[in-house]
């Protein structure tokens, strides 16, 4: 068997690729002086990824039942299935243009079946229905099943609305009309409530979010130590720092441990990043070019003592 010099130019970086057919290999009978890294970097994951949509299930399994819910992305759009593996039944968790009808009438935002806003959610009330959060500009406005009202005002009560007002009147005054509070966040999560029998859904006007845990973070099941990557080595800090990262993720006053010295590029403790990712995780610390990133498939031990890293 052969080795094809035009396959091994666009795969050098990955052993054993053989070329079967032998032909238009004798063809060629110049040398490969060296390895086409440009041409192989066009195929990585990162790059590929953008070509499919899903090919496999992963099973969510719900708590009083022993069906499981799952995603799958086709030319369609994210489609959402539950499955019964006794009665051997897979049907959608719900209609896909109602409920972007349905969201359309709360939040006023154009939506259609094909591009829903919903990533996750999690099964409540006995796995009778559904919940799930999606952000929203503070100035957006929707409706709440009775009025329309603004989302920065949703869940505030009248006399803390006024003062809210008077607050934002005073930043104004202290900034300059034209220039924003920088403290003060852009967007707002939402929560929704979709019953999956009556195929009715509710804003959850009361909610108010968890602090976001941001994505170059892993946290230990304790939630104790929180485990980064930042110019290709491990860093950790501890709880304490981690609320102040999220509150104000370049917040100078916050301490780092570095776990690793070695890593070095190509060979390194984070994560593989496209482009849109790293500009994603660069806007958080635009003064540094060794900004936080995911690091690569951390494993913590259940005693939170020990972890495991891809390298």
């Amino acid at each position: 068997m052969l080795v094809c010099p035009r396959v091994a130019a666009i795969a050098a970086p990955i052993l054993g690729i053989l070329c079967l057919t032998a032909s238009p290999c004798t063809a060629q009978n110049a040398p490969i002086t060296r390895a086409n890294y440009a041409l192989a970097a066009r195929w990585t994951p990162a790059k590929t990824s953008k070509l499919l949509f899903d090919n496999a299930v992963i099973p969510h399994w719900l708590e009083f039942s022993d069906r499981f819910w799952y995603t799958y992305d086709t030319s369609r759009g994210r489609m959402f299935y539950l499955v019964d593996p006794r009665a051997k039944t897979k049907k959608p968790l719900f209609d896909n243009a109602k409920m972007a009808a349905l969201l359309t009438r709360i939040t006023l935002q154009p939506y259609e079946a094909q591009h829903l806003p919903i990533r996750t959610f999690k099964f409540i009330n006995k796995d009778t229905a559904i919940q799930f959060e999606l952000d929203y500009s503070k100035d957006d406005t929707v409706f709440n099943g009775e009025s329309y009202i603004k989302v920065e005002d949703l869940g505030k009560e009248k006399g803390e609305k006024e003062k809210t007002d008077q607050q934002q009147e005073k930043d104004k005054q202290t900034t300059g009309a034209g220039a924003p509070n920088a403290a003060a966040a852009k967007t707002k999560s939402l929560r929704f409530e979709y019953d999956l029998a009556a195929g009715t859904l509710k804003l959850v006007a009361d909610f108010t979010p968890e602090p976001k845990r941001p994505r170059w973070a892993s946290v230990s099941p304790d939630e104790k130590r929180i485990v980064f990557a930042r110019d290709h080595n491990l860093f950790m800090m501890d709880a304490a720092n981690y609320k102040l990262a999220q509150k104000k993720v370049d917040d100078k006053s916050i301490k780092e441990t570095q776990l690793t010295t070695d890593g070095v590029e190509y060979f390194d403790y984070a994560q593989t990043l496209n482009d849109e990712l790293k500009k994603e995780f660069q806007k958080d610390e635009k003064d540094r070019k060794d900004y936080r990133v995911p690091a690569g498939g951390v494993t913590w031990s259940k005693d939170s003592k020990k972890i495991a890293v891809e390298r």
